[in-house]
């Protein structure tokens, strides 16, 4: 499945908002989460909800590919994220 964001800063930007919206449907963008908050509010509540789905598939990914014996660093460069990534799907299965 292919999520996507949708943010605006405010409600005046209603255009904006629309129009990615749009863009991210045609992209093929089968859920798209949306939020109208500021760039630099640190709580983006629907940010994270995009990304939980995405945290989960890592994790499984981390776990299998640690299974087959391939050591952390590798498993950040193949699955492109973050060795704190990593080291965190390890040790919620530990």
């Amino acid at each position: 499945m292919i999520i996507g964001y949708a943010r605006t800063s405010t409600v005046e930007q209603e255009a904006s908002f629309e129009a990615q919206r749009a863009q991210l449907k045609a992209a093929g963008c089968e859920k798209v989460f949306k939020e109208q908050v500021s760039a630099v509010s640190p709580e983006r509540e629907q940010l994270d909800k995009g990304r939980a789905p995405t945290a989960r598939a890592k994790a499984a990914d981390v776990l299998r590919l640690r299974k087959e014996g391939v050591g952390p660093t590798e498993i950040a460069k193949q699955l492109r994220i973050g060795r704190t990534s990593v080291y965190r799907a390890l040790g919620e299965q530990a």
